[in-house]
């Protein structure tokens, strides 16, 4: 039997897979442990696993919401992130987890949880750097969606250029500061210390469909893709009876969720619900809002729309014609697993990414933030609920991803290493 760490920072989709892994391990009779934030300790928690709270909350990007979520290139969000919520807690979390780690046989962390690292090499544990963005570099794949089709070659010495200047704007926004601390526990600086394979980590895998990224030339050997992780929160009762309620309104059904940022506290979070919900209107659909902020829900709403504050994806999603979301990998995974059309509107870190990956497979659209109006949400839903003819079916891509058990993959892999 072997002790885990398992960690992480963020919101409630970076939480998940790790609890899809613990239950992988549980399975296997290891034994696990989390360390997380206080909001998502609770999750942990009520799942059943051992957790102790990590110091920081994700709530202290509230004052620099127009940065981070504003609809602007994934670094900006990243940066921002950084230096307001990363940086400040970071070595009060390096003191909580190290202690953790001496005891741990292994721990699986994010390469943007820097802390997870010291710690872990500190006290000498092998740690496995967990990916569960998709947003790893390389020329074949583009980082974000072009407003034109280009051809192979200009395509890639494009996304060659961008990928490029990411990782050289990474590396001059992390690695001194990081390795400041690094230093300061007695370890070696390092070059790219938010890298998606550090040169610290005994082993690096991509928790993500070879469906949707698969594996790229250039990407180093102990990079793994591994599929994704599924994890689902318990289904409310009174959230199916409601689901159901409108589901049996006979019109088609659209599920629109904004992941865990999508409050009105900045712009295009308002934006995002209001010209969702007029598409609606005017197409006269049956919707699902799942986390819309209070001022959305307090307005008027046609008897086909419910508002939920949650629900598992892995049991609305197939109820549904479309799923219009923010792009998070998560959502995104859910919505092809599904076997319906995604229709993203963007605002910070890989979503984008994940954007031009749904073009490039013709499994959805795209729209950029301060191009979604209502008309062109409209035009968007109509393009999606009634494709033209020769339209890519989602049918095999959702069955490749039905038969995936990612988290049993990273668990065999994890074993392999001890």
């Amino acid at each position: 039997m072997a002790r885990v760490l398992l960690t992480t920072i963020g919101s409630r989709g970076d939480v998940y897979p790790l609890l899809a892994l613990a239950d992988a391990f549980s399975g296997r009779g290891h034994a696990v442990t989390f360390a997380l934030e206080a909001g998502a300790a609770v999750l942990a928690r009520t799942a059943g696993h051992s957790t102790v709270v990590l110091p920081g909350d994700p709530a202290c990007l509230d004052p620099y919401a127009a940065t981070v979520f504003g609809g602007r290139p994934g670094l900006v969000s990243l940066s921002a992130s950084f230096r307001h919520y990363i940086l400040p807690t970071l070595e009060a979390k390096v003191g909580v987890l190290r202690p953790l780690a001496r005891t741990a046989d292994v721990v699986v962390a994010p390469p943007v949880h820097p802390a997870a690292a010291i710690a872990a090499e500190a006290e000498g544990t092998p740690w496995v750097a967990l990916n569960v963005s998709a947003a790893v570099a390389s020329p074949d794949l583009d980082p974000v969606p072009y407003p034109l089709r280009l051809p192979d070659g200009p395509r890639r010495l494009v996304n060659r250029l961008l990928w490029s200047a990411g990782t050289l704007a990474l590396r001059r926004l992390a690695d001194a500061p990081v390795n400041r601390v690094r230093r300061r526990h007695g370890l070696r600086p390092l070059r790219f210390v938010l890298a998606p394979a550090p040169s610290s980590a005994r082993l690096a895998a991509v928790a993500v469909s070879p469906a949707f990224v698969p594996r790229r030339t250039g990407w180093p050997p102990r990079l793994r893709v591994t599929g994704f992780c599924w994890w689902n929160p318990p289904l409310d009762p009174t959230v199916a009876r409601r689901v159901a309620g409108v589901a049996a309104a006979g019109r088609p059904l659209v599920a629109i969720t904004g992941g865990a940022a999508s409050g009105a506290h900045f712009a295009f979070g308002r934006h995002f619900w209001r010209s969702s919900l007029e598409a609606v209107r005017r197409l006269r659909l049956a919707a699902v809002l799942v986390g819309a902020p209070p001022d959305v829900l307090a307005e008027p709403l046609p008897d086909e729309v419910v508002g939920v504050p949650e629900v598992p994806f892995a049991w609305l999603f197939p109820r549904c014609r479309l799923a219009v979301h923010h792009g998070g990998i998560g959502t995104t995974a859910h919505a092809i697993r599904a076997g319906i059309p995604s229709l993203i509107v963007p605002w910070a870190f890989d979503q984008a990414f994940n954007a031009a990956q749904v073009v490039r497979l013709g499994v959805g659209r795209t729209v950029a933030p301060r191009r979604y109006t209502p008309a062109a949400a409209v035009q968007a839903f109509e393009g999606l609920l009634r494709p033209p003819a020769g339209t890519p079916s989602l049918a095999s891509l959702a069955a490749r991803l039905v038969r995936e058990d990612g988290a049993a993959q990273l668990a065999c892999a994890v074993e392999e290493l001890l």
